[in-house]
């Protein structure tokens, strides 16, 4: 699955990423893809992720297991 989005760029950084692909021979794309995982490498996790949807979850010993469920520790 992929997702198409437009983005507004203004001109001195898209003139930037233009010059770059032309000098990678790659797409402008790429070069935005490429770029926003290497800036998704340095966000820190979301340390609540793992009880997303927990109102739903069939977990009964919540309490007992915070430890667990918040920090991964066992």
């Amino acid at each position: 699955m992929s997702l198409t989005l437009q983005v507004v760029l203004p001109d001195e950084l898209a003139d930037r990423i233009r010059d770059a692909a032309v000098r990678e021979g790659v797409a402008m794309e790429e070069i935005l893809r490429e770029a926003a995982e290497q800036k998704l490498e340095t966000v820190k996790p979301d340390p609540f992720a793992a009880i997303t949807g927990i109102w739903d979850s069939p977990e009964t010993d919540l309490a007992a297991r915070h430890d667990e469920i918040l920090y991964g520790g066992q």
